[in-house]
């Protein structure tokens, strides 16, 4: 996509590779990453996670826009459902296998459950529903489906590659010094913006006073072409 566009690769390498790899921690499976992924990160209104900063990619503040406490969201997610739709949840439960799509009797859908509780499983149960949404990865999906699936299923959900990566550990400050930039610098800042402007005061106040401006959780290394290394 950014040779279609004729981006450079010193721009993907530098500005867009490091960004994924920072965002999903893909590592050097980064330039395979689709950028419609990005594109939600930044652009989707009920997905993202920062504002797009049209010279920067990211500002040097950025806007947080995830969930602080995603158990809070969930559970007050779930109250709401619950109390307006004809919903449940079913916690506590693991499926073994969807046993039918296409049944004639009770529900097209039929799956087998065990319930898990405190180390303790019950007796295989069935559940019958009319539609079935599957939110697992490829392969347990192929797992669930077995017989069920279909020719199509199995060819698109079967070319999914899993990689394991490399974690190296490395605590020396030599070697953090020579390979990162880790103390902060107003030089690495993005341009202000309009809004920037207004407040100029409380921006210059917030860069040098915050934690990411005196200490870095995650640190790219993006002198190496075609690979990634992330360190935190």
């Amino acid at each position: 996509m950014l040779r279609m566009f004729n981006f450079s690769s010193g721009f993907g390498e530098r500005m867009v590779y490091p960004l994924i790899a920072l965002f999903f921690g893909t590592g050097n499976q980064t330039p395979y990453i689709s950028l419609a992924i990005l594109e939600r990160v930044f652009l989707d209104p009920s997905m993202k996670l920062f504002e797009f900063d049209d010279k920067s990619l990211l500002a040097s503040i950025p806007t947080m826009l995830a969930f602080p406490k995603l158990h809070d969201v969930y559970q007050a997610w779930k109250e709401d459902i619950e109390s307006h739709e004809n919903v449940q949840f079913k916690l506590h439960r693991q499926v073994l296998r969807v046993l039918s799509r296409d049944a004639k009797v009770d529900g097209p859908v039929q799956v087998e459950f065990q319930t898990s509780l405190n180390c303790t499983k019950s007796n295989t149960q069935l559940a019958t529903f009319d539609e079935l949404i599957l939110a697992v990865d490829a392969d347990s999906a192929l797992n669930l489906l077995g017989k069920a699936a279909t020719w199509k299923e199995r060819i698109v959900l079967g070319i999914v590659k899993y990689l394991y990566d490399v974690t190296i550990t490395h605590n020396p400050l030599t070697y953090m010094n020579k390979y990162y930039e880790t103390r902060y610098s107003p030089g690495f800042n993005a341009p202000l913006t309009a809004a920037d402007n207004l407040n100029k005061g409380r921006t210059w106040r917030r860069l040098s006073n915050s934690p990411p401006a005196t200490s870095r959780l995650f640190i790219i290394r993006c002198n190496m072409p075609k690979t990634i290394q992330r360190s935190k």
